[in-house]
């Protein structure tokens, strides 16, 4: 489950190193309004993810915890890889995001990681919309 807003907001100084090597912006839509971008695990610290850089994805608040909570998912297979909504986010402002391509900094070696990424698919078990 999402951990609350102040423990959040500590992680924030320790994920500083991860928002620095990503870039200015949000991966799923191009947000560059800094205070509210947040570097996210992909694997959670406590399922063993380390604070790597290839173990992060920089997220809205927002998006962090519906990623979280495995309500907004990225499918790697593919290149560029996808995003995918939870249809229980149907009917919601998210579905813009839905099957849109995750955005990478063009002028980066960043790359998420793929394997975590499909771990994180699996992780929550819900479905995606088919769309």
């Amino acid at each position: 489950m999402a951990r609350p807003i102040r423990q959040r907001s500590r992680v924030r100084v320790a994920a500083a190193a991860v928002v620095v090597g990503l870039g200015a912006d949000d991966q799923p839509r191009g947000c560059t309004f800094k205070p509210i971008l947040e570097a996210a695990h992909i694997t959670p610290y406590c399922y063993g993810g380390t604070f790597s850089i290839e173990n992060g994805l920089l997220l809205r608040a927002e998006i962090h915890t519906l990623f979280d909570l495995g309500m907004i998912t990225i499918y790697a297979e593919k290149d560029p890889m996808i995003i995918k909504i939870s249809e229980l986010l149907d009917n919601t402002e998210y579905v813009e995001f839905h099957n849109q391509p995750l955005l990478i900094p063009k002028e980066s070696d960043y790359s998420p990681d793929k394997y975590a990424l499909e771990r994180h698919s699996e992780r929550y078990n819900l479905d995606y919309l088919c769309y």
